[in-house]
């Protein structure tokens, strides 16, 4: 009877660090997959934080004429003077 109890025990004993084992490689498996989102994200808000500073520097630039018209070309608009040149080349052909 104390062989099978010894048994019992040892079969017991490899299960249980079996499944710790288990358990430990998810987990690592885990924390790496969570270093590479918080590296993504680390990124991510680097680029915002990036396009905010931009931002706040064009809200604390005062509005005058060379804003005015930096910001009309930005979008599109010229001077009624102004000669524009289109290229319509495509490089990858």
């Amino acid at each position: 009877m104390k062989k099978n109890f010894n048994v019992v025990i040892r079969i017991a004993f490899t299960l249980v660090i079996v499944y710790f084992m288990f358990n430990i490689i998810r987990i690592m498996y885990d924390v790496n997959e969570l270093e590479k989102k918080s590296e993504e994200v680390s990124e991510t808000v680097d680029a915002l934080e990036e396009k905010v500073s931009k931002i706040k520097y064009r809200l604390d630039s005062p509005v005058d004429d060379d804003y005015m018209k930096r910001v009309a070309k930005e979008n599109g608009y010229y001077s009624p003077d102004e000669v524009v040149f289109y290229n319509n080349y495509n490089k990858s052909k």
